[in-house]
């Protein structure tokens, strides 16, 4: 049987379509906890199956932070984005909660010792998203904070806060609940092969 012919432009097209979308990879957090101040300041929540993003203002009230930490070995090349994504459990003041995802330089920090006295500073705002419906998935890029930590020390922690003051509540599952959060890696792969 003759070999099929394939016009150049339709080839194209094939691995263009292929190629679209990308791959996607979901990496768990090796850790994850959240912090608060006042009474709780030196409390450890490591194994709370929530994590808390809630900004009081003053330290001597029940601020929150939530920390997340997650190993990039092995990660494949032409990674085109990274996205947390987290579910929320619980909005105590109503919908339109401001939560924000931050860079942590710092990865020395443990889940089973990380405290509000503790934690590490924040680094630079990477997203803002607003949490409305209890229930409903919510997206963080980190796509460029991620590609520098992978090529650096290859782990990436994260924190999810409210630099604006809000008082309001938003919580979301931890790694030890139900509804895990993920971070979601598009990638292209070096070679495309298509079976005609």
């Amino acid at each position: 049987e003759k070999p099929r012919f394939v016009p150049p432009l339709v080839l194209v097209a094939i691995l263009m379509h292929a190629t679209a979308y990308g791959e996607t990879l979901d990496l768990a957090p090796v850790a994850d906890a959240y912090t608060e101040s006042g009474g709780d300041a030196a409390t450890n929540f490591g194994t709370a199956e929530i994590l808390i993003a809630k900004n009081d203002g003053s330290g001597t009230n029940y601020t929150r932070r939530s920390y997340l930490k997650f190993n990039l070995a092995g990660m494949p090349a032409n990674i085109s984005s990274a996205r947390l994504k987290v579910k929320c459990t619980a909005l105590l003041n109503g919908p339109g909660a401001p939560v924000q995802a931050f860079a942590v330089t710092g990865d020395s920090w443990d889940e089973s010792t990380l405290t509000f006295n503790s934690q590490p500073s924040l680094g630079s705002k990477l997203s803002s998203v607003t949490i409305d419906v209890v229930g409903d998935d919510y997206i963080f890029d980190v796509t460029s904070f991620f590609r520098s930590q992978s090529e650096s020390d290859g782990v990436l922690s994260l924190c999810l806060y409210d630099d604006s003051v809000a008082r309001m509540y938003a919580a979301f599952g931890s790694r030890e609940s139900a509804t895990p959060p993920v971070l979601s890696i598009t990638y292209h792969p070096d070679a495309v092969s298509v079976a005609l």
